[in-house]
């Protein structure tokens, strides 16, 4: 019995002459990079920490995050040569900041209150 036009095999229903096939999927190799975390607090409000992602990584980062875990806001400022920084962007507490598309040398962090934590996440 031969399969007419229009119909349709199903899975485990075999015409005549057709044998199930096993089918390998290879798919490409992806190079990911390997991440850089940073997590601390700012002691000192007025006294930034300075995250160097270039040293870290090798080379500048172009993706990742920056979380304010609390008491006071995160003010950052990002460079992308380690010596000239952008203006500085406010991070309230439990925001997050996406570093997705910039060129990141070298993070600053501060604060507006002592104790003020951060998670940082580069790629």
């Amino acid at each position: 019995m031969g399969q007419q036009k229009g119909a349709v095999a199903k899975i485990g229903d075999y015409p005549d002459g057709i044998l199930p096939v096993t089918v390998t999927v290879v798919f490409p190799s992806v190079d990911i990079p390997n991440p850089k975390k940073y997590e601390g607090t700012v002691a000192t409000a007025g006294t930034p920490v300075t995250l160097p992602v270039n040293d870290d990584l090798g080379k500048n980062a172009g993706d990742g995050y920056i979380t304010c875990d609390g008491a006071g806001d995160l003010l950052v400022d990002v460079s992308k040569d380690g010596t000239d920084y952008e203006t500085a962007i406010t991070i309230k507490n439990t925001e997050v900041l996406l570093l997705g598309g910039l060129n990141i040398h070298t993070i600053k962090i501060d604060a507006t209150q002592n104790g003020t934590a951060y998670r940082v996440l580069v790629v």
